[in-house]
């Protein structure tokens, strides 16, 4: 039973009365619209209800049975709160209403709450809007249940598929536009590193300045360790705050290498680099191998080593075959490194031939290199090599790629600029397969379409990233617009078990027997 406001139900039985309407509409993206009959807005409830859109609602009749309650709402197209747009698009269908009315000459009296329900259908008409609001007995005329299926009946991420769509959620960003139905995004919305797969070490030497901790950030990483009392250190950094520093002589004399033996390079490219600072002195030290060092030196297990002659500030490349055949040395010309600062070495083999990189500048090549085949697995190790020598230096981003030549001329230093990303490239949908998308839906976040969703008819991957959507847009998208991508489900059994890793969520009976399978 009904309880009116005492304020109310008295001008009510006043028998003169100045009653208005009012429309209270919250969309399903949380938006909230409030109208009124009346000739000047009104707030009530912390709600400012407008009156100059021209509000007319038909003849209301409430019943006690379960007869819908249906009629409609008449406002006026001016194009600024029922945009045209956001009408074709359904944004207010399915939104919640509430009528009710006050006495507009003295709003303090109170409400009267007439119906509720939700908008249907919303039709565009010369001059003006209709609208239909269904009362709540629409939702009693719905159908409840289900029926057997071959695909599945649920949509994905519901209650009854269960599953978490946030490692299927994309964000992209247009980047070329056919027409109101084709749009692509090929766009890298965070580069990373695009030989991500083949980095078999990565050392930052990050940590707390006097630890000998540190990590290898590979994409398989090995337990490292270090030799002799060699540390971190805050004096000198690059990046990260900390460097490895190994002394020439001293408490701090060793070196740091990967404890397992990982890189197997064949007869592959592949490129070996890392960053260094002299700290001073005239030595003459291997300073970085691909080895497997011990108590002593051991050539048998060495593959590659650079010397450091920090009294010319020239390096010397020094190759060996698996076994430990010496195949050949190459020294830079004198002078070629920063003697007080940070310097970038990278040894490169592509197709066969060696070549060093000091700086981004070429500085050698090694012709030898091509007819090694190094098929022994190999560490890494910095700053010294067991009892010889020690270059007294700090070290910083080592990094070794098998399988890529990643400099192949010249380079500006801007290509190490910063510490290198672990983690690949990170594109929005160049590389995804085929029909990935197919089927699936898209929110655009920004520019003419933002806040409305498409389904995605087809998904062609590779190098463009092209949408087609299912029916054409109201308007085409505009390059820069951003968007969310949902990957598509085609409610088969192998998208479910096959794709999102779903299957005893799924609801079908893809093996249930036909008609003709139960009259035969």
């Amino acid at each position: 039973m009904k309880t009116l406001p005492t304020a109310l139900a008295t001008h009510m039985a006043s028998g003169t009365t100045t009653l208005a309407d009012l429309l209270k509409i919250t969309r399903k993206d949380g938006a909230v619209y409030a109208f009124t009959s009346a000739g000047d807005d009104v707030t009530l409830g912390g709600v400012t209800y407008i009156a100059s859109q021209g509000l007319d609602i038909s003849s209301l009749e409430v019943s006690a049975g379960l007869a819908v309650d249906n009629l409609e709402l008449t406002t006026l197209d001016d194009g600024t709160t029922f945009s045209r747009i956001d009408v074709l698009s359904g944004k207010w269908r399915n939104a919640d209403f509430v009528i009710s009315r006050y006495n507009w000459a003295s709003p303090a009296d109170g409400v009267e709450v007439r119906m509720a329900g939700t908008i249907g259908e919303v039709h565009l008409k010369r001059g003006h809007i209709v609208a239909e609001l269904r009362g709540l007995q629409q939702a009693l005329q719905q159908p409840i249940g289900s029926v057997t299926s071959k695909t599945c009946r649920a949509r994905l991420g519901d209650a009854l598929c269960t599953k978490d769509l946030s490692a299927f959620t994309f964000p992209g960003q247009v980047s070329a536009v056919a027409n109101s139905q084709v749009f692509s995004d090929a766009t890298v919305i965070t580069p990373g590193d695009p030989y991500w797969d083949s980095v078999g070490t990565l050392l930052y030497f990050n940590g707390t300045s006097g630890s000998t901790t540190f990590v290898d950030s590979s994409p398989a990483p090995q337990a490292c360790a270090v030799s002799g009392t060699a540390v971190l250190s805050n004096a000198q950094s690059r990046f990260g705050g900390t460097s490895l520093y190994i002394s020439a002589s001293g408490t701090n004399s060793g070196y740091a290498d990967t404890t397992a033996a990982t890189h197997d390079f064949g007869v592959g490219d592949f490129t070996v680099e890392f960053s260094f600072y002299p700290a001073g002195g005239a030595y003459n030290a291997p300073f970085f191998s691909i080895a497997n060092i011990g108590l002593a030196a051991n050539f048998a297990n060495t593959m590659l080593y650079i010397e450091c002659n920090n009294s010319t500030r020239k390096l010397t490349v020094y190759g060996f075959t698996t076994g430990g055949t010496y195949v050949g040395g190459v020294a830079t010309a004198t002078g070629i490194y920063t003697a007080a600062g940070w310097n970038h070495v990278a040894l490169v083999r592509a197709s066969g031939v060696l070549y060093l990189y000091v700086n981004g500048v070429q500085r050698a090549t090694l012709a030898w290199a091509s007819a090694v085949n190094y098929t022994s697995t190999m560490k890494v190790a910095v700053g010294g090599w067991s009892n010889l020598s020690f270059a007294n230096c700090y070290f910083e981003d080592v990094r070794v790629t098998k399988g890529a030549a990643r400099y192949t001329a010249a380079f500006l230093p801007a290509v190490y600029a910063d510490t290198w990303p672990n983690y690949p490239n990170v594109t929005t949908f160049t590389g995804f397969a085929e029909g990935y998308f197919s089927e699936g839906l898209v929110t655009f976040t920004s520019g003419p379409l933002a806040g409305l969703t498409f389904k995605i008819k087809s998904f062609s991957g590779g190098q463009t990233g092209t949408f087609l959507l299912s029916i054409p847009a109201l308007l085409a998208p505009e390059i820069g617009d951003t968007f969310s991508v949902v990957a598509g489900c085609q409610k088969r059994l192998e998208d479910c078990r096959d794709k999102f890793s779903n299957a005893l969520n799924f609801q079908g009976e893809p093996h249930l027997p036909g008609i003709d399978a139960l009259t035969q």
